[in-house]
């Protein structure tokens, strides 16, 4: 009888375990593979935090961060204010063109944020008062997104 019960206990103990394991995943490669990470862990990049509550199976959803996951927030903004686009890292770049296809700056180190400025990483002068395509590549997958923006002098 005491047999069955340190099996039982050892059963749901690693039931818990397993549980406790899966909260965190982050995509690790180009064959869609995901593992997963210690909680509260944010050295990884493109890092979801999902919770699915089936017992007593824990299992993680697979989550990759969609194109309007790394646009800026806004639409419009005045020359000089801060636009954030987010989740992106190291190796990412962020090209912003005129409508009529000119490139007008890029963006190729965090953090990111464009100030309505020319060149690369906010070197140059301020932009003219018009809309601007800004085309996202994300390593490893390429491009992934597109955003429109309206600078305003």
């Amino acid at each position: 009888m005491n047999t069955i019960r340190v099996f039982a206990l050892l059963f749901i103990v690693s039931i818990f375990s397993v549980c406790a394991l899966a909260e965190n995943v982050r995509w690790v490669s180009e064959s869609k593979a995901y593992t997963p990470v210690a909680a509260g862990d944010s050295s990884f990049d493109k890092t979801k935090t999902v919770l699915n509550n089936t017992f007593p199976y824990h299992n993680a959803d697979r989550i990759r961060l969609s194109g309007d996951s790394y646009k800026p927030a806004g639409r419009n903004y005045i020359a000089g204010s801060a636009i954030q686009f987010n989740n992106l890292e190291s190796g990412d770049i962020v090209v912003i063109f005129k409508t009529s296809g000119s490139e007008v700056a890029r963006l190729t180190a965090p953090p990111y944020i464009w100030y309505g400025k020319k060149g690369t990483n906010n070197s140059g002068s301020y932009v003219e008062s018009t809309s601007y395509i800004c085309q996202i590549y994300v390593n490893p997958w390429g491009h992934i997104a597109d955003a429109t923006i309206g600078i305003i002098r």
